[in-house]
């Protein structure tokens, strides 16, 4: 299946280009995470090689991040999921009539147990930066030679509706991790 090229940026960002296929996952490896993690942000970042200046791939400038998944790899060991976010918060979240309702940030840390093409989207406020923040109930610890992977799950019914440009920060600071608009770093 076709993937979105992904290059990072000098500001530790990182851009997609290349044909959007309809659904993505994108798979980031970190060595030199925080050691111990109460929060993860993910930024969504306008940029003009995208539609509608993004931060999406989607026609109209908007993305559907599904799932956000996070995996700890001690040393050699086996990568092991994390299963500790207790609340997810956004600048924005998407309201929509009809049956759904809104593409709030909750959906992003619901194990997909409903239905794994809920997500958080941010029409109509297309062109301007937009984060998430996933809160953890404990602080994870990531020792030295750990690798830690976060997937950007985005398997949206809406098509081409990926990241265009993003960038992933963890913070240690757990009032950090539950403030609802925290600044950028």
């Amino acid at each position: 299946a076709q993937k979105s090229k992904l290059a990072v940026q000098a500001d530790g960002s990182v851009l997609a280009s290349g044909k959007a296929p309809e659904k993505d996952t994108y798979t980031i490896t970190v060595t030199n995470a925080l050691k111990a993690i109460t929060g993860l942000r993910v930024e969504a970042l306008p940029d003009d090689s995208l539609p509608a200046k993004g931060p999406g791939r989607g026609a109209n400038g908007n993305f559907v991040l599904t799932e956000v998944a996070v995996k700890v790899q001690a040393g050699k060991g086996k990568a092991e999921p994390v299963k500790l976010f207790t609340a997810a918060r956004a600048t924005i979240e998407q309201t929509a009539a009809g049956p759904q309702k809104s593409w709030a940030a909750a959906f992003t840390i619901d194990g997909d147990e409903k239905d794994a093409t809920l997500g958080w989207a941010v029409l109509p406020e297309v062109g301007q930066a937009q984060h998430l923040v996933l809160e953890l109930a404990a602080p994870l610890t990531v020792e030295a030679g750990d690798t830690l992977t976060i997937e950007l799950r985005q398997n949206s019914t809406k098509k081409e509706h990926q990241l265009g440009k993003f960038r992933l920060s963890t913070t240690s600071e757990a009032e950090a991790a539950r403030v609802a608009h925290p600044a950028p770093p």
